[in-house]
Protein backbone atom coordinates (compact mmCIF):
# COMPACT_ATOMS: atom_id res chain seq x y z
CA UNK A 1 0.00 0.00 0.00
CA UNK A 2 1.45 3.48 -1.01
CA UNK A 3 1.59 6.42 0.96
CA UNK A 4 -1.39 8.00 -0.41
CA UNK A 5 -3.50 4.67 -0.75
CA UNK A 6 -2.48 4.54 3.43
CA UNK A 7 -3.39 8.28 3.85
CA UNK A 8 -6.90 7.99 1.91
CA UNK A 9 -7.77 5.37 3.98
CA UNK A 10 -6.54 6.60 7.09
CA UNK A 11 -8.81 9.87 6.39
CA UNK A 12 -11.66 7.61 6.00
CA UNK A 13 -11.40 5.47 8.81
CA UNK A 14 -11.66 8.39 10.94
CA UNK A 15 -14.70 9.87 9.83
CA UNK A 16 -17.66 8.74 12.07
CA UNK A 17 -20.03 6.67 10.23
CA UNK A 18 -17.29 5.02 8.39
CA UNK A 19 -16.19 1.61 8.49
CA UNK A 20 -14.27 -1.45 6.88
CA UNK A 21 -17.52 -2.00 4.76
CA UNK A 22 -17.71 1.10 3.57
CA UNK A 23 -14.41 1.30 2.97
CA UNK A 24 -14.36 -2.00 0.80
CA UNK A 25 -17.68 -0.49 -0.63
CA UNK A 26 -15.57 2.59 -2.22
CA UNK A 27 -12.72 0.33 -3.08
CA UNK A 28 -15.20 -2.15 -5.07
CA UNK A 29 -16.42 1.19 -7.17
CA UNK A 30 -13.80 3.48 -7.57
CA UNK A 31 -10.73 1.13 -7.35
CA UNK A 32 -7.30 2.49 -5.03
CA UNK A 33 -8.58 5.68 -2.82
CA UNK A 34 -5.08 7.54 -3.12
CA UNK A 35 -6.25 9.13 -6.29
CA UNK A 36 -9.07 10.40 -4.09
CA UNK A 37 -7.04 12.35 -2.02
CA UNK A 38 -7.28 15.36 -3.61
CA UNK A 39 -10.25 15.89 -5.38
CA UNK A 40 -13.70 17.01 -4.15
CA UNK A 41 -15.33 14.89 -1.86
CA UNK A 42 -18.42 16.06 -3.59
CA UNK A 43 -17.14 15.00 -7.04
CA UNK A 44 -17.17 11.14 -6.45
CA UNK A 45 -19.22 10.09 -2.99
CA UNK A 46 -22.58 10.35 -4.90
CA UNK A 47 -21.01 7.19 -7.30
CA UNK A 48 -21.24 5.04 -4.56
CA UNK A 49 -24.23 3.51 -3.12
CA UNK A 50 -23.94 4.30 0.76
CA UNK A 51 -25.84 4.16 4.01
CA UNK A 52 -26.53 7.16 5.50
CA UNK A 53 -24.47 7.43 8.20
CA UNK A 54 -21.80 7.91 5.31
CA UNK A 55 -22.83 9.85 3.39
CA UNK A 56 -23.37 12.21 5.98
CA UNK A 57 -20.00 11.49 7.23
CA UNK A 58 -18.97 12.78 3.57
CA UNK A 59 -21.19 15.77 3.26
CA UNK A 60 -18.86 17.57 5.57
CA UNK A 61 -15.87 16.58 4.14
CA UNK A 62 -13.73 19.64 1.69
CA UNK A 63 -10.98 16.93 0.46
CA UNK A 64 -9.74 13.70 1.76
CA UNK A 65 -6.18 15.03 2.25
CA UNK A 66 -7.22 17.52 4.38
CA UNK A 67 -8.93 15.24 6.84
CA UNK A 68 -5.49 12.80 6.55
CA UNK A 69 -3.72 16.52 7.59
CA UNK A 70 -5.35 16.81 10.43
CA UNK A 71 -5.35 13.35 11.60
CA UNK A 72 -1.62 12.89 11.09
CA UNK A 73 -1.04 16.01 13.16
CA UNK A 74 -2.89 15.37 15.87
CA UNK A 75 -1.50 11.77 16.04
CA UNK A 76 2.20 13.42 16.15
CA UNK A 77 1.33 15.37 18.87
CA UNK A 78 0.16 12.61 21.12
CA UNK A 79 2.78 10.26 19.97
CA UNK A 80 0.47 7.61 18.34
CA UNK A 81 1.94 5.94 14.82
CA UNK A 82 -0.84 4.93 12.56
CA UNK A 83 -0.08 1.19 11.04
CA UNK A 84 -1.94 -1.12 8.71
CA UNK A 85 -2.07 -4.41 7.58
CA UNK A 86 1.73 -6.11 6.75
CA UNK A 87 3.70 -2.75 8.58
CA UNK A 88 6.02 -3.76 11.79
CA UNK A 89 3.67 -2.64 14.75
CA UNK A 90 0.81 -4.55 13.05
CA UNK A 91 -0.41 -8.04 15.13
CA UNK A 92 0.20 -10.60 12.76
CA UNK A 93 -2.66 -13.09 14.01
CA UNK A 94 -4.67 -9.73 13.19
CA UNK A 95 -5.93 -10.60 9.50
CA UNK A 96 -9.83 -11.35 8.55
CA UNK A 97 -12.64 -10.09 7.95
CA UNK A 98 -13.16 -8.82 11.61
CA UNK A 99 -9.64 -7.26 11.43
CA UNK A 100 -9.64 -3.39 10.82
CA UNK A 101 -7.89 -1.14 8.35
CA UNK A 102 -5.96 1.21 10.22
CA UNK A 103 -4.65 0.65 14.43
CA UNK A 104 -3.18 3.73 16.38
CA UNK A 105 -0.49 2.96 18.32
CA UNK A 106 1.26 3.91 21.31
CA UNK A 107 4.28 1.76 21.91
CA UNK A 108 6.81 -0.85 20.13
CA UNK A 109 3.96 -2.74 18.81
CA UNK A 110 5.17 -5.82 17.16
CA UNK A 111 8.35 -5.26 15.77
CA UNK A 112 10.06 -7.18 18.71
CA UNK A 113 10.81 -10.53 18.46
CA UNK A 114 7.87 -12.99 16.91
CA UNK A 115 6.25 -15.09 20.00
CA UNK A 116 3.25 -16.92 20.96
CA UNK A 117 0.53 -14.68 23.26
CA UNK A 118 -1.92 -15.11 25.54
CA UNK A 119 -5.23 -13.14 25.98
CA UNK A 120 -6.07 -12.69 29.69
CA UNK A 121 -9.62 -10.98 30.21
CA UNK A 122 -12.21 -11.00 32.92
CA UNK A 123 -14.27 -8.98 35.34
CA UNK A 124 -13.77 -5.44 36.59
CA UNK A 125 -15.28 -6.75 40.10
CA UNK A 126 -13.08 -10.05 40.80
CA UNK A 127 -13.20 -11.43 44.38
CA UNK A 128 -11.18 -11.01 46.37
CA UNK A 129 -7.74 -12.56 45.47
CA UNK A 130 -8.59 -13.59 42.21
CA UNK A 131 -6.74 -10.82 40.46
CA UNK A 132 -3.73 -11.79 42.49
CA UNK A 133 -3.99 -15.08 40.97
CA UNK A 134 -4.30 -13.88 37.63
CA UNK A 135 -1.46 -11.60 38.24
CA UNK A 136 0.95 -14.60 39.22
CA UNK A 137 -0.16 -16.61 36.31
CA UNK A 138 0.85 -13.66 33.73
CA UNK A 139 3.82 -13.15 35.59
CA UNK A 140 4.95 -16.81 35.06
CA UNK A 141 4.02 -16.45 31.64
CA UNK A 142 5.90 -13.71 31.18
CA UNK A 143 8.65 -15.43 32.04
CA UNK A 144 8.17 -18.70 29.49
CA UNK A 145 8.35 -15.73 26.90
CA UNK A 146 4.24 -15.62 26.07
CA UNK A 147 2.99 -12.02 25.42
CA UNK A 148 -0.05 -11.27 27.20
CA UNK A 149 -2.70 -9.48 25.36
CA UNK A 150 -6.01 -7.40 27.94
CA UNK A 151 -8.28 -4.58 27.72
CA UNK A 152 -6.81 -2.44 29.97
CA UNK A 153 -9.52 -2.36 32.51
CA UNK A 154 -9.58 -2.32 35.96
CA UNK A 155 -9.62 -5.61 37.81
CA UNK A 156 -8.40 -9.25 35.67
CA UNK A 157 -7.28 -6.77 32.55
CA UNK A 158 -4.75 -4.70 34.63
CA UNK A 159 -3.68 -8.08 37.03
CA UNK A 160 -2.77 -9.78 33.65
CA UNK A 161 -0.89 -6.41 32.68
CA UNK A 162 0.79 -5.49 35.73
CA UNK A 163 1.65 -9.31 35.84
CA UNK A 164 3.71 -9.40 32.71
CA UNK A 165 5.24 -6.66 33.30
CA UNK A 166 6.63 -7.92 36.75
CA UNK A 167 7.52 -11.05 34.76
CA UNK A 168 9.92 -8.71 32.29
CA UNK A 169 7.52 -10.01 29.38
CA UNK A 170 5.83 -8.00 26.84
CA UNK A 171 2.34 -6.73 27.44
CA UNK A 172 -0.32 -5.17 24.71
CA UNK A 173 -3.33 -3.45 25.81
CA UNK A 174 -6.77 -2.75 23.41
CA UNK A 175 -8.84 -0.18 24.35
CA UNK A 176 -12.16 0.96 23.75
CA UNK A 177 -11.16 4.48 23.25
CA UNK A 178 -8.82 6.49 22.17
CA UNK A 179 -5.31 6.69 23.68
CA UNK A 180 -5.98 10.41 24.43
CA UNK A 181 -9.44 9.56 26.14
CA UNK A 182 -8.38 6.68 28.84
CA UNK A 183 -10.56 6.75 31.59
CA UNK A 184 -9.44 7.41 35.25
CA UNK A 185 -9.35 3.44 35.69
CA UNK A 186 -7.21 2.81 32.66
CA UNK A 187 -4.65 5.85 33.47
CA UNK A 188 -2.16 4.00 36.52
CA UNK A 189 -1.18 1.60 33.10
CA UNK A 190 0.59 4.59 31.24
CA UNK A 191 3.55 5.04 33.45
CA UNK A 192 4.79 1.59 33.90
CA UNK A 193 4.05 0.50 29.95
CA UNK A 194 6.24 3.49 29.07
CA UNK A 195 8.85 2.54 31.14
CA UNK A 196 8.87 -1.08 30.47
CA UNK A 197 7.73 -1.37 26.81
CA UNK A 198 4.11 -1.97 26.86
CA UNK A 199 2.02 -0.89 23.87
CA UNK A 200 -1.41 0.63 23.92
CA UNK A 201 -3.81 -0.36 20.65
CA UNK A 202 -6.48 1.53 19.43
CA UNK A 203 -8.68 1.66 16.49
CA UNK A 204 -10.11 4.13 17.12
CA UNK A 205 -8.71 7.72 16.03
CA UNK A 206 -8.59 10.23 18.27
CA UNK A 207 -10.52 11.92 20.23
CA UNK A 208 -13.00 8.89 20.20
CA UNK A 209 -14.50 8.17 24.21
CA UNK A 210 -15.53 5.10 25.26
CA UNK A 211 -18.87 3.81 25.33
CA UNK A 212 -20.78 0.58 24.87
CA UNK A 213 -20.73 -0.33 21.42
CA UNK A 214 -17.06 0.64 21.12
CA UNK A 215 -15.91 -1.92 23.73
CA UNK A 216 -17.90 -4.58 21.22
CA UNK A 217 -16.24 -3.55 18.31
CA UNK A 218 -12.92 -3.54 20.46
CA UNK A 219 -13.10 -6.98 21.93
CA UNK A 220 -12.43 -9.26 19.07
CA UNK A 221 -9.14 -7.52 18.44
CA UNK A 222 -7.96 -8.63 22.06
CA UNK A 223 -8.78 -12.59 21.03
CA UNK A 224 -7.51 -11.82 17.81
CA UNK A 225 -4.13 -10.94 18.34
CA UNK A 226 -3.18 -13.91 20.74
CA UNK A 227 -2.85 -17.35 19.90
CA UNK A 228 -5.37 -18.73 22.86
CA UNK A 229 -7.62 -16.47 24.83
CA UNK A 230 -8.07 -17.17 29.16
CA UNK A 231 -11.31 -16.14 30.55
CA UNK A 232 -10.43 -15.75 34.42
CA UNK A 233 -13.71 -14.38 35.44
CA UNK A 234 -16.91 -13.17 33.57
CA UNK A 235 -20.21 -12.88 35.33
CA UNK A 236 -23.38 -13.47 33.46
CA UNK A 237 -23.41 -10.46 30.99
CA UNK A 238 -19.61 -9.39 30.73
CA UNK A 239 -17.43 -8.42 27.57
CA UNK A 240 -15.48 -10.67 28.33
CA UNK A 241 -17.99 -13.52 27.25
CA UNK A 242 -18.02 -11.35 23.99
CA UNK A 243 -13.92 -11.67 23.69
CA UNK A 244 -14.65 -15.91 24.27
CA UNK A 245 -17.69 -15.76 21.45
CA UNK A 246 -14.86 -14.06 19.01
CA UNK A 247 -12.05 -16.32 19.87
CA UNK A 248 -14.31 -19.22 19.06
CA UNK A 249 -15.41 -17.97 15.65
CA UNK A 250 -11.50 -17.07 14.84
CA UNK A 251 -10.38 -20.64 16.18
CA UNK A 252 -8.62 -19.27 19.22
CA UNK A 253 -8.14 -22.00 22.25
CA UNK A 254 -10.18 -21.33 24.55
CA UNK A 255 -9.76 -21.89 28.32
CA UNK A 256 -11.64 -20.50 31.73
CA UNK A 257 -10.21 -20.64 35.11
CA UNK A 258 -12.53 -22.59 37.21
CA UNK A 259 -14.72 -20.92 40.08
CA UNK A 260 -16.99 -21.96 43.16
CA UNK A 261 -20.20 -22.40 41.36
CA UNK A 262 -21.98 -19.78 43.62
CA UNK A 263 -19.59 -17.23 42.38
CA UNK A 264 -21.36 -14.43 40.82
CA UNK A 265 -18.49 -13.08 39.38
CA UNK A 266 -17.55 -16.22 37.37
CA UNK A 267 -21.10 -17.68 36.50
CA UNK A 268 -20.34 -16.75 32.44
CA UNK A 269 -16.91 -18.51 32.24
CA UNK A 270 -18.25 -21.15 34.23
CA UNK A 271 -20.87 -21.41 32.02
CA UNK A 272 -18.47 -21.54 29.15
CA UNK A 273 -16.74 -25.26 30.82
CA UNK A 274 -20.09 -26.78 31.81
CA UNK A 275 -21.27 -26.44 27.83
CA UNK A 276 -18.22 -27.57 26.95
CA UNK A 277 -16.82 -24.27 24.80
CA UNK A 278 -13.51 -23.85 27.23
CA UNK A 279 -10.96 -26.22 28.39
CA UNK A 280 -10.57 -25.64 32.43
CA UNK A 281 -7.32 -24.09 33.56
CA UNK A 282 -5.46 -25.36 36.39
CA UNK A 283 -2.33 -24.31 35.61
CA UNK A 284 0.33 -22.26 33.49
CA UNK A 285 0.82 -25.68 31.70
CA UNK A 286 -2.52 -25.76 30.85
CA UNK A 287 -1.73 -21.98 28.87
CA UNK A 288 1.50 -23.39 27.37
CA UNK A 289 0.00 -26.57 26.20
CA UNK A 290 -3.10 -24.23 24.08
CA UNK A 291 -0.16 -22.15 22.94
CA UNK A 292 1.78 -25.54 21.48
CA UNK A 293 4.60 -24.64 23.74
CA UNK A 294 4.47 -27.84 25.73
CA UNK A 295 5.27 -27.63 29.54
CA UNK A 296 7.93 -24.76 31.18
CA UNK A 297 11.32 -25.29 30.98
CA UNK A 298 12.39 -21.98 33.29
CA UNK A 299 10.53 -20.28 36.00
CA UNK A 300 10.78 -16.56 37.26
CA UNK A 301 12.79 -16.23 39.97
CA UNK A 302 12.47 -14.17 43.13
CA UNK A 303 13.77 -10.39 42.80
CA UNK A 304 14.79 -8.03 45.11
CA UNK A 305 12.08 -4.99 45.17
CA UNK A 306 13.76 -1.52 43.83
CA UNK A 307 10.81 1.12 44.50
CA UNK A 308 12.23 2.56 41.95
CA UNK A 309 11.00 0.44 39.24
CA UNK A 310 7.33 1.40 40.47
CA UNK A 311 4.55 3.49 39.06
CA UNK A 312 4.56 7.31 40.60
CA UNK A 313 1.16 5.94 41.92
CA UNK A 314 2.24 2.90 43.45
CA UNK A 315 5.26 4.15 45.04
CA UNK A 316 2.62 6.48 46.94
CA UNK A 317 0.88 3.18 48.16
CA UNK A 318 4.26 1.86 48.96
CA UNK A 319 4.89 4.94 51.26
CA UNK A 320 1.69 4.85 53.40
CA UNK A 321 2.31 1.16 53.64
CA UNK A 322 5.60 1.24 54.80
CA UNK A 323 4.70 2.59 58.68
CA UNK A 324 1.67 0.68 59.15
CA UNK A 325 -1.21 -1.59 57.30
CA UNK A 326 -4.08 -0.16 56.09
CA UNK A 327 -7.31 -0.84 54.10
CA UNK A 328 -8.56 0.73 49.98
CA UNK A 329 -10.75 2.94 52.15
CA UNK A 330 -7.70 4.45 54.44
CA UNK A 331 -5.11 4.50 51.19
CA UNK A 332 -7.83 6.57 49.43
CA UNK A 333 -7.99 9.12 51.72
CA UNK A 334 -4.41 9.47 52.26
CA UNK A 335 -3.67 9.53 48.66
CA UNK A 336 -6.53 11.29 47.20
CA UNK A 337 -6.34 8.63 44.76
CA UNK A 338 -9.78 6.79 42.65
CA UNK A 339 -10.48 3.16 43.87
CA UNK A 340 -9.68 1.82 40.56
CA UNK A 341 -6.09 3.68 41.06
CA UNK A 342 -5.48 2.39 44.91
CA UNK A 343 -6.36 -1.56 43.55
CA UNK A 344 -3.98 -1.18 40.55
CA UNK A 345 -1.37 -0.10 42.45
CA UNK A 346 -1.98 -2.89 44.96
CA UNK A 347 -1.71 -5.27 42.91
CA UNK A 348 1.28 -4.30 40.76
CA UNK A 349 3.10 -4.14 44.14
CA UNK A 350 1.51 -7.54 45.43
CA UNK A 351 2.93 -9.22 42.13
CA UNK A 352 6.47 -7.96 42.92
CA UNK A 353 6.13 -9.04 46.95
CA UNK A 354 6.25 -5.66 48.24
CA UNK A 355 2.73 -5.61 50.02
CA UNK A 356 0.42 -8.22 51.14
CA UNK A 357 -2.97 -8.50 51.98
CA UNK A 358 -4.14 -9.76 55.46
CA UNK A 359 -7.60 -10.67 56.57
CA UNK A 360 -10.98 -8.23 56.38
CA UNK A 361 -8.58 -6.48 53.19
CA UNK A 362 -5.81 -4.99 54.94
CA UNK A 363 -2.76 -4.64 53.44
CA UNK A 364 0.95 -4.20 55.01
CA UNK A 365 4.42 -4.51 53.99
CA UNK A 366 5.85 -8.22 54.40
Amino acid sequence: MDSSERRAVAALWSLQGIGPVTIARLERALGPLGPLLNLKVSDWAGRVDLQAPAREALEGVGRLAQVADRLEERARRLGQAIVFPGDDGWPRRMTGAWAPRVLFMVGPGATGPDRRRVAIVGTRRPEPGAAERVARLARELAGQGVGVVSGGAEGIDQAAHFGAIAGGGETWAFLGSAFDELDPMQRPLVEPFFTHGGTFYSQFPPGTRADKSTFTRRNPLISGAADCVLIARAPKKSGALHTAKAALAQGRPLLVLPSDPWNEAAVGSNALLDAGRARPCFSVSNVLDALGLGEATTRVLPQAVDPRSFSVIARRVLEILSSHACDVDVLMARTGLQPGEVKAALVELEVEGAVMKKGSGVWERP
